[in-house]
């Protein structure tokens, strides 16, 4: 068994005082006049026992928490999303946040979520209703939901229709008028890919191509085999796939391997993220990269402007989706 949390009253009885008196001297309390000596008896009992107060505690006296409510969409967390939640928690910490996760589903809204964990903010890379923005609102708790952008903060569908019109515009760039769309085989990912393959069809149709299929890629070597089986053996086949990520032109470049088809000569593959395996793979993955690292800065300089409510300043250190060519195009 563990040794017991040491308490506030531990403190007061080891200072000699009330455990009133413990609290108003921790937190500040205005109105609130003590002499010099007992405040340093409270200060060196704390010291003493190791108190730590706890937060929830703080967070029902204050009404907020310290920490960042971050509102993740209800689907697998890829490598390139990690790392935005990952950067994000260490630059918070830096300033006294802890960040706390949680999935947006179906039967649980953001502004119950906000009542149960009284954060100090929340961020959202889950879409949220104009009801749950409302709530947030009125309970005075701000929220950043969107960034990145040559006009700082922007619509997400905006970041995801350029990454598609990236991929496609590199293919049409290289001599490719015959595309096809290698789309996510997890129903939870269609809201991303559909803004993709938006961006895929506005680029195809301004050069006066048919749309490219949509077809969905299982992320397995056997099952991609088959479907770039079918591509090829269509009346007209593809020459180039703009894959939803990188995951999904890995499982194609593999299920082309399966077939000898040659990539790039006789299959071009772009993914999206810039995934370590992209650069290790045969050949090695052109894809498109969106700088995580830049929208992870730029997202906690907004975060932070909003918590300290700081004037806030035009952000503009994103410098957009890059395509990054390598062996498979």
């Amino acid at each position: 068994m563990g040794a017991r949390r040491v308490t506030a009253v531990d403190v007061a009885r080891r200072a000699g005082v009330a455990v009133s008196t413990v609290s108003y001297i921790l937190n500040d309390a205005p109105g609130q006049t003590f002499t010099p000596a007992t405040k340093d008896r409270v200060h060196a009992a704390v010291r003493e026992l190791g108190y730590v107060p706890s937060a929830a505690a703080r967070a029902l006296r204050q009404g907020r928490s310290h920490n960042v409510l971050m509102l993740l969409p209800d689907m697998g967390i890829g490598e390139a999303l990690a790392h935005v939640v990952d950067r994000l928690s260490d630059a918070m910490d830096q300033h006294g946040y802890s960040v706390v996760f949680r999935r947006s589903r179906a039967g649980r809204s953001a502004t119950a979520l906000v009542a149960e964990l009284a954060p100090a903010a929340v961020v959202a890379l889950a879409r949220l209703t104009p009801d749950e923005v409302a709530g947030l609102e009125s309970a005075g708790v701000p929220l950043v939901q969107d960034v990145g952008g040559r006009d700082g903060i922007t619509d997400r569908e905006v970041l995801q229709a350029d990454i598609g019109r990236a991929q496609a515009q590199h293919l049409l760039d290289l001599g490719h008028r015959r595309l096809v769309y290698g789309a996510p085989d997890d129903e939870r990912l269609e809201p991303l890919a559909r803004n993709r393959v938006a961006g895929v069809l506005a680029t195809t149709r301004q050069a006066g191509l048919p749309d490219p299929d949509v077809v969905p890629v299982p992320l397995d070597a056997d099952a991609a085999a088959d479907v770039v089986r079918a591509w090829l053996d269509a009346s007209e086949p593809p020459t180039a796939v703009c894959a939803y990520n990188d995951l999904v032109a890995l499982a194609v470049l593999a299920g082309a391997a399966r077939h000898g088809v040659a990539c790039p000569a006789d299959l071009a593959v772009v993914g999206v993220d810039d995934v370590v395996a992209a650069r290790l793979s045969v050949p090695p993955l052109t894809t498109v990269d969106f700088h995580p690292d830049e929208l992870t800065a730029e997202l906690t300089e907004v975060l932070l402007d909003r918590l300290l409510a700081r004037p806030a300043e035009p952000r503009t250190s994103w410098t957009g989706v890059e395509l990054v060519r390598r062996g498979s195009t």
